[in-house]
């Protein structure tokens, strides 16, 4: 019984801390940038009344998101000016297809520009600024290096004003602003933090800190936290006639087809363009539909009861096809497609129209207009029509719709609530499973999106007798019937026929679009868009709630929280618990795979086979459960993406253990882990805290494989069967570890663990800056001493080599003359010529003196 009661307690101890981290990651403040106009952009300002009195050095820290924006244009990070008006800005820009983040100095003309990778763009990173005082000095630190300024105007005594994107400090205004976000920001005096804002909030324009409750404000803020709850509307049009609609998922476009003229709205900056039409031939668009072909830069327009199919410029607005009037209603109106730009070929997938349901499958072959209906037993695909399709690898997704199993429209027509899927392979249909009835009457969008690495679909349904009712985003799984309403609702005006809705998922963006299109009695259509921020989250219903019962909530959450977590220690001292229940983490299948938007398939003489771009995943030597390179992330045995089990405190700790068993092979002491965790606890509170950690992890663990947490003799270390569990990390140690007989076939396995990414990416902590100097010291010794072996053997791989070395030292000279012989090698003179300015100029930045070698120079000499 006492067992039982403690296993459920920790499992729902665990699964709080899960939940509260999951969630965790998607709050902060969003900021307006250059897409909107000058009233509309946002600003924090940190000292909104009175500047920060300060003595001594100055400390600033936060998270920054870089969100990827047509404009692209440059705009303020961040804005510093001391009481003497002496000014050090951050920028954002983008040049020659790269980020960059500036530092500027007063009226200094040599800002120092800091390059963004791109696996960067669209994640949080982390950053922190120093003013040290006595030394003159400006230190900004990055997650991989950081960027020194000395010689700077710094007194002891000062007062700040601080404030990110807009400023209307006065002598400093501005108004451009880059697309981005911050969270977490704090500020230290002395290496003591004073302030810190965690920008979690869902709305207002006040926020305080939790220390010392210091105002700041907001202007135009864009709370991340709402914006993954609440739709909003972007765009509103009307249009003449009938609207059709398609989308460009590489350049982030919607096309609205109209009769008179083509609109094209861009999602990156809501710019729209319109283009006249050129020769139109007479069409119907009432039960039209339309894809768009990347390839050939046009929009197909297609008709399947006259079986015509016309071309539309997207340049120029110049049609090629024939007129097609059709003098009766459409029979296949609200049907899916999935669409192959490869072999320009269309399937379609049932339809309603003369009072019956389809449940036929077609086939279009868009270049020769060849129709034609595939003989494919259709078995659980009963007729339908308004239900959602999406694709997964070779895996068609059908889900709900509205018809009868007759097809019969007078004969018991309803809502369905079943996943089907339509193997591409055997041309067969199966049923996954029924979904509860959250949606009376229900009807889906004609799109879903499925996540590859969640296994869950979303899809956007209505109810059928609702006329001036709402769409809900519906989540569900592919896996079990499990469904849930997330986000607010979107209004949507239903009249059957002359009513349309699609979902549409923004890569770019990371954001999903609700798109409606609705054709009144006047003969007006009516376009709207939403979009919501991916993933999209429940609605609270304590959001609406004022502050304070907010803050009452939270607090009680909190002593909950904390008496559970004293439940759960007391009984682990008291009965000396060995091994704790799994926690319920997310089951995740195959959540490796890469997203496949499209199904590219293949038809011929009725059968049909895959012909996709389907990515496959090609791991170096085998699976990594533990992978270290390009940020932290863990694998259970069966592949599943089990890092969001691992807390902040609980990743550190993991990390402690790991990276100390491969340093001496002994591992870390219990002492050495109290010092670097909790410093400030007792010995008591520390051991403690100890005990109730270690046994979390083992739990952990477990979810990875026989992997076991040893400790003799006072220190604490990782055992594992090495063929059991692979880990980038290890195979780096064994890559690095000899100079002696390196060879083409391990440097390129070592090449492909660097690309990856940095050690630990966007992980800080004090005590892994050793561990970091030692893996950077050792790729450099290696890399390094294979070319002075093999110097002009591969420079394709040379330039690899030279590019990881670059990496993490960026003025090392053998790195460049070895580039530059490379691409010399290749033809590729701009090339080198390129590369050794831009060396040149870190040079100059890194040692403030010029470099003594030209270019012919470099080329020629040895790198050995």
């Amino acid at each position: 019984m006492r067992k039982g009661m403690f296993l459920f307690l920790f499992n729902v101890f665990l699964l709080i801390a899960v939940f509260v981290d999951v969630e965790a990651q998607y709050y902060g403040l969003g900021f307006n940038g250059q897409e909107e106009g000058l009233d509309a952009r946002t600003e924090f300002n940190l000292s909104p009344e009175e500047p920060f009195q300060m003595e001594g050095d100055l400390e600033l820290g936060f998270k920054l998101m870089i969100r990827p924006s047509i404009q692209r244009t440059y705009g303020y990070v961040l804005r510093i000016v001391d009481k003497n008006n002496f000014n050090i800005d951050i920028l954002n820009s983008f040049e020659n297809g790269q980020f960059y983040l500036y530092i500027v100095h007063g009226n200094n003309d040599a800002a120092i520009n800091i390059p963004i990778e791109d696996n960067l763009v669209s994640e949080w990173i982390d950053i922190r600024l120093k003013l040290l005082v006595d030394a003159q000095k400006f230190i900004l630190y990055t997650p991989d290096t950081f960027y020194v300024v000395e010689q700077l105007p710094l007194i002891k005594t000062n007062s700040y004003r601080i404030t990110f994107g807009a400023s209307k400090i006065d002598g400093f205004c501005t108004t451009d602003v880059p697309s981005m976000s911050i969270k977490d920001v704090r500020l230290f005096n002395n290496g003591h933090e004073k302030y810190f804002w965690p920008l979690d909030e869902l709305n207002g324009c006040e926020v305080f800190d939790q220390i010392e409750r210091q105002k700041a404000l907001v202007r135009n803020p864009c709370w991340l936290k709402s914006m993954h709850s609440e739709w909003r509307k972007l765009f509103n049009d009307q249009e003449k006639g009938g609207v059709v609609v398609a989308t460009d998922r590489k350049n982030d476009r919607l096309f609205f087809i109209g009769e008179q003229q083509l609109k094209i709205v861009s999602l990156g900056d809501n710019a729209v363009k319109v283009i006249e039409y050129k020769n139109r031939p007479v069409i119907e668009m009432k039960g039209c539909q339309a894809v768009f072909d990347q390839k050939k830069n046009c929009i197909f327009l297609y008709d399947i009861d006259v079986k015509q199919v016309s071309e539309i410029n997207v340049k120029t607005g110049e049609w090629i096809g024939e007129s097609s009037i059709r003098n009766y209603a459409t029979t296949f109106l609200h049907h899916n497609k999935v669409y192959c730009s490869e072999t320009n070929t269309l399937l379609v997938f049932g339809g309603y129209g003369r009072h019956t349901y389809k449940n036929l499958i077609q086939s279009i072959n868009l270049k020769d207009k060849n129709y034609r209906v595939l003989n494919i037993d259709a078995g659980v695909y009963s007729p339908r029509y308004m239900a959602g399709l999406g694709s997964l690898n070779d895996t068609i997704f059908i889900f709900g719709g509205y018809g009868s199993e007759s097809g019969n429209q007078m004969i018991n027509p309803r809502s369905s609530y079943e996943l089907l899927t339509f193997c591409l392979k055997d041309s067969c249909f199966d049923k996954r499973h029924d979904v509860r009835h959250l949606i009376p009457d229900m009807c889906v969008a004609n799109s879903l999106y499925i996540d590859a690495k969640t296994r869950q679909f979303y899809a956007l349904a209505f109810n059928k007798a609702n006329t001036n009712g709402s769409l809900k985003l519906l989540r569900g799984e592919l896996d079990s019937p499990d469904i849930e309403i997330v986000g607010s609702e979107v209004p949507y005006s239903f009249f059957d026929i002359n009513s349309y809705a699609d979902l549409y998922y923004s890569e770019i963006q990371s954001k999903l679009y609700a798109i409606t299109t609705y054709l009144n009695q006047d003969d007006i259509t009516q376009v709207e868009i939403f979009s919501i921020n991916y993933p999209p989250f429940a609605l609270d219903s304590s959001a609406g709630e004022d502050v304070e019962t907010a803050a009452f909530n939270w607090i009680l959450s909190s002593l909950l929280f904390v008496l559970l977590g004293s439940v759960v220690y007391f009984m682990i001292y008291r009965y000396k618990i060995k091994s704790v229940v799994k926690g319920s983490l997310k089951n995740y299948e195959d959540s490796v795979l890469p997203v496949v938007e499209d199904v590219s398939v293949s038809i011929d003489n009725g059968e049909i086979e895959s012909c996709g771009d389907v990515m496959e995943v090609e791991l170096i030597d085998a699976f990594y459960n533990v992978s270290l390179f390009g940020g932290f992330q863990i694998f259970s045995s069966e592949k599943r993406d089990v890092t969001s089990g691992f807390t902040p405190l609980l990743k550190e700790l993991f990390l402690l253990v790991w990276l100390f068993t491969y340093k001496n092979n002994r591992g870390i002491s219990s002492d050495k882990v109290c010092e670097i965790l909790w410093p400030d606890k007792t010995e008591k509170s520390a051991k403690n805290n100890i005990a109730v950690n270690f046994a979390k992890l083992r739990t952990l663990l477990s979810e990875i494989g026989d992997v076991e947490l040893s400790r003799k003799a006072g220190y604490w270390k990782v055992i594992f069967n090495e063929s059991c569990l692979k880990s980038d990390y290890l195979d780096f140690l064994k890559l690095t570890e000899s100079k002696i007989d390196l060879n083409l076939a391990k440097i390129e396995k070592l090449i492909e663990i660097l690309k990856r990414g940095a050690f630990l990416q966007n992980v800080e902590y004090v005590w892994l800056d050793d561990f970091k100097a030692l893996v950077s010291d050792r790729i450099v010794e290696t890399l390094v001493a294979y070319v002075q072996k093999h110097a002009e053997n591969n420079p394709e791989v040379n330039i690899d080599i030279a590019n990881c070395i670059f990496s993490f030292d960026v003025v090392n000279e053998e790195a460049l003359i070895m580039k530059c012989k490379a691409q010399c090698l290749l033809g590729q003179h701009g090339l080198a010529k390129k590369t050794y300015d831009s060396f040149i100029k870190e040079y100059m930045l890194l040692y403030g003196e010029e470099y003594s070698y030209s270019f012919n120079e470099t080329v020629s000499r040895s790198s050995v």
